[in-house]
């Protein structure tokens, strides 16, 4: 089954069905292909792990986790070090039952010694309730970047500092100033943005882009490219993408978050796809106000490259090694949809089933 995909089948079926397909691919191979397993360096139960994700990947997670359907944030790293990870911990498209979907945009970038919350969604107890079943501390947050002024997208900021007011909190420098003064009276430390700079090694802003509503975007340097996180993309989402690729001087491997084409024709949503295979971006994913019809459409010219994207069990969770670090990318992504249960079962998934999706994953 592919990564999000619901089974009509128990979860009890599926561990028998793994259990037979070991028993039947250990008793069905000859000495020599067991003999060969073995000089390339496979020991017995590493062969038994592979026999039963090849006839039962999925089945086999439940058959090792032992348990169902926590939504507990996946954290697998096949590099021996830690590298970025996304979460998308509030938007408006549903693809679970155990978070709450409501219409706003916010995620969690987790880095190696640093964890960022972009926006903050709509509704603070949705907020901190889908961190909280996700297993994410909002005392486990340095730093708050806000997109724009519009309130699905700041309004669970006061939730959120009254949790952790001991942040960094980056806005448009357009921002009110009574909104600023809030901040400062929570505790927590301003800076104001208007031109794009680099915040930390490998974590930038673009700066104030206006586009009605001046908004600031999140450009990640990565092994991969760079990893553009939009919150609504009111300058236009082709503006934002040219102005990251301006700043990180690097091919784009990722652009995610609100593409604002929720009301755009069929013609200028296939402009953009256009603009951005032109401009070499190998990964989308769309969600908050990019629309059905957008994602309908991205989907369908980027194919295995398209990636559905909102927040549902575990929420949507893809990890890439930061090019700041001298490891080779290769961290397991879960999917949108995923079960979010970090076994054998769904590093499988992403690592055979999928290979285009090593780094960035369904």
């Amino acid at each position: 089954m592919w990564p999000g995909a619901r089974s009509p089948l128990p979860p009890i079926l599926f561990r028998v069905a793994g259990l037979i397909g070991v028993i039947a691919f250990y008793h069905s191979s000859d000495r020599t292909v067991t003999k060969q397993m073995r000089i390339n360096g496979k020991s017995l139960v590493k062969n038994i792990i592979m026999a039963a994700m090849m006839f039962c990947p999925d089945g086999m997670g439940f058959f090792l986790s032992g348990r169902e359907g926590q939504a507990k944030q996946p954290s697998v790293d096949l590099t021996g070090k830690q590298g970025i990870k996304i979460t998308i911990v509030y938007d408006n498209n549903d693809y679970g039952p155990r978070l709450r979907s409501d219409w706003g945009f916010s995620c969690v970038i987790k880095l190696a010694a640093e964890a960022i919350l972009f926006d903050t969604g709509g509704d603070g107890v949705i907020l901190l309730d889908n961190m909280k079943r996700l297993g994410i501390d909002p005392k486990g947050i340095s730093r708050v970047l806000l997109s724009h002024i519009h309130g699905d997208h700041v309004g669970g900021l006061s939730a959120f500092l009254r949790q952790n007011s001991k942040v960094t909190v980056y806005v448009p420098g357009s921002f009110p100033a009574r909104l600023k003064e809030e901040i400062r009276y929570s505790g927590a430390t301003l800076e104001e943005v208007c031109q794009a700079k680099e915040i930390f090694p490998g974590v930038f802003t673009t700066g104030e882009l206006d586009g009605g509503i001046k908004e600031q975007s999140v450009v990640l340097q990565s092994s991969r490219g760079l990893v553009v996180i939009t919150g609504c993309a009111h300058p236009g989402i082709a503006n934002v993408v040219r102005q990251a690729k301006e700043i990180g001087q690097d091919r784009v491997h990722l652009v995610l978050g609100g593409f604002h084409l929720g009301g755009a024709t069929t013609s200028a949503i296939e402009g953009i796809i256009e603009i951005f295979l032109k401009l070499g971006i190998e990964k989308v994913a769309p969600c908050h106000c990019s629309g059905d019809r957008a994602r309908k459409l991205f989907e369908k010219h980027f194919g295995h490259s398209y990636i559905p994207a909102g927040v549902g069990e575990g929420g949507s969770h893809w990890g890439v090694t930061p090019c700041f670090k001298s490891e080779k990318s290769s961290v397991w992504a879960a999917g949108s949809l995923s079960r979010a249960i970090p076994t054998f079962g769904g590093l499988y998934g992403a690592l055979i089933r999928r290979p285009c999706h090593e780094t960035m994953g369904r």
